[in-house]
């Protein structure tokens, strides 16, 4: 749970490099292999090369039969798994069941919040904002998750926080992570109150430092210093190693912060790169996309969000790089899991590379949750957008949502409860056929 000692900091970062190189040599292995399997069929059959190479790349990549790739070209996306490295694939189920490290990428609109699972260990960063706390609750609940051992606070913004304080006061955390900043705003208040109430470990991590999560291990990579004047660049951003798996995750950070860091020489490659501030066009600049050289690019943002974000200019420059693409707004939660070795994605890419549409009648508030000391609102209301008073029951065992009436309610300890059928239907449940809610 603690943070490592510098020896083993600096022994940690020598084995990175060592991981490196090893990738970076299975890689070239791996074309060289290709490139005398094309030149056998070549030698044998007397096709020519530019006829074959195309074939030959799609046969040393996808090994599965006939019969199974028509099954999954048919099956539903959780059914299937989509692999990082080129030449090698597992199902999703295979990846569960072999998994070291699972993250899943919330569908909380126009925010973030990601849970990382690994081991018997699990950590929250951020929370969404106010109207999607309750989904990320219930997440944590579906998932048998009622103790975190990490919590981490990218930075104070509404998008961000507003879902922790729901977190806070419905599980137990042991060690928080947050920035060195102070904000005047109500849902800042109640973050303060809620941190406080839960009795965790309370951090103020700097850059270098290094923890441990269950099988995997998390550096702090951003920010220099939480003296910027946009407090974007105040995000504490994280880079996450399960064996030669890498994911970096650096909250809202923008420009300034990207070439601190780069300046600084942390190491951010990594195979999965969450793109900064939602997509923004004042984050993933080509220096830091360069750096990180991901294989997959994830964007976590509301449809029709009245930012416009993804942005035009962000979506050109990762659409350049030839980047795969996975997208919240488009594709609802993404779940990804490795071996250490394997990242497969629960979700095909989708690859859309459009901009961010804002839609009307959209304004850039965020909505404010004012709480007190027992976590409702001045009417009385859970902070967790409801979760004492919802209109939907799920069951936990059948992924069926019931009215409140219904006579086919499972057990209490069986049930999610839900404030909307949209929210509902977002953490995969199907609405009952006998009391059609």
């Amino acid at each position: 749970m603690n943070k490592m000692s510098q020896n083993k900091r600096d022994k940690q970062n020598m084995q990175n490099k060592q991981n490196k190189q090893n990738k970076q040599n299975k890689r070239k292995s791996g074309v060289l292999c290709i490139w005398l399997l094309m030149m056998s069929v070549f030698m044998l059959t007397g096709c020519s090369p530019s006829h074959s190479s195309g074939e030959t790349k799609t046969a040393a990549v996808e090994t599965t039969s006939e019969a199974a790739e028509q099954t999954k070209e048919n099956a539903r996306p959780e059914e299937t798994g989509k692999a990082v490295s080129e030449g090698e694939e597992l199902s999703w189920e295979e990846c569960q069941e072999n998994a070291r490290l699972k993250i899943h990428i919330l569908d909380v609109g126009q925010g973030n919040s990601i849970l990382v699972e690994s081991g018997d260990q699990a950590m929250l960063i951020d929370g969404g904002p106010a109207d999607t706390s309750s989904y990320v609750v219930s997440y944590l609940k579906q998932r048998g998750i009622d103790d975190l051992d990490y919590a981490v606070v990218s930075h104070y913004d509404a998008d961000h926080i507003s879902g922790m304080v729901g977190v806070l006061r419905t599980c137990d955390v042991d060690v928080l992570l947050n920035p060195d900043y102070e904000e005047d705003t109500k849902i800042y208040s109640s973050y303060i109150d809620a941190k406080e109430d839960n009795g965790c470990e309370v951090e103020i991590p700097e850059i270098g430092d290094v923890y441990e999560l269950g099988e995997a291990e998390f550096t702090i990579v951003a920010p220099v210093s939480y003296d910027h004047r946009d407090v974007n660049d105040n995000s504490i951003g994280v880079r996450i190693v399960c064996g030669e798996s890498e994911f970096l995750i650096l909250g809202d950070a923008e420009m300034e912060s990207e070439y601190e860091i780069l300046d600084e020489g942390m190491e951010l490659e990594s195979d999965v790169y969450l793109a900064g501030h939602h997509g923004s066009s004042s984050s993933s600049s080509e220096r830091l996309l360069e750096a990180v050289d991901p294989q997959i690019v994830i964007i976590s943002a509301g449809l029709g969000n009245s930012y416009g974000h993804p942005s035009k200019d962000t979506m050109e420059r990762l659409e350049d790089k030839d980047f795969t693409l996975y997208r919240t707004d488009m594709q609802g939660t993404i779940c990804a899991c490795t071996d250490g070795k394997i990242i497969t994605f629960r979700e095909e890419p989708c690859n859309d590379w459009s901009p961010g549409e804002v839609l009307e009648d959209q304004d850039n508030e965020e909505p404010q949750v004012e709480v007190n000391k027992d976590g409702l609102d001045e009417g009385g209301t859970s902070e967790t957008a409801g979760i004492s008073e919802m209109n939907y029951i799920g069951n936990i065992n059948s992924k069926k949502y019931h009215l409140p009436s219904c006579s086919s309610l499972p057990k209490e300890e069986n049930q999610i409860r839900f404030y909307s059928k949209k929210e509902a239907e977002k953490a995969g449940y199907e609405p009952c056929q006998r009391c059609q809610p």
